[in-house]
């Protein structure tokens, strides 16, 4: 799972015709730095899927990697023309499913190991990668979360 870092500000700066294009020169990275077999899926938002069937953790790490790199390398101009002024950092959530040890990760657990990797690739700072081992029990559980926002009165709503 990947999450493009602090994308809100960048609609907020330069407009949402700037966001369409970075989520188009995203999604053009993503498909021309893939194997044929793998699949992109955009989730929402600025948030994307990758799977890389039969792809080892290692080989799943080092795609990650270029994929960030790739990503942080994309440049646009804003739409008064200045060159270079749109730039995007990734944070990506890694993991592997399939047959892993002795038991078998599906699809639908292996992206929920995937988005609480991203999760806390983003409360680790943006821009980087969490791999999370499917195999361990620590990547089924959420890690803690936040406290509600405060009411304008001062108190929290639980």
């Amino acid at each position: 799972m990947l999450d493009l870092d602090y994308f809100k500000q960048i609609n907020d700066r330069f407009g949402h015709n700037c966001g369409d294009r970075v989520l188009q020169e995203v999604a053009a990275v993503l498909r021309s730095a893939l194997r044929d077999d793998d699949l992109v899926v955009r989730l929402g938002g600025e948030e994307f899927a990758v799977l890389l069937p039969s792809a080892t953790a290692r080989v799943t790490m080092d795609i990650a990697g270029r994929l960030a790199r790739m990503i942080g390398d994309i440049k646009l101009p804003d739409d008064d023309g200045n060159d270079a002024m749109i730039s995007v950092t990734v944070s990506i959530g890694v993991t592997i499913g399939g047959d892993v040890g002795e038991g078998e990760i599906d699809l639908p657990t292996a992206l929920l190991i995937a988005d609480r990797a991203l999760y806390q690739a983003k409360q680790g700072g943006r821009n980087r990668i969490i791999y999370a081992d499917p195999t361990l029990p620590t990547a089924m559980m959420m890690p803690s979360a936040p406290p509600p926002p405060a009411s304008p009165d001062g108190s929290r709503e639980v």
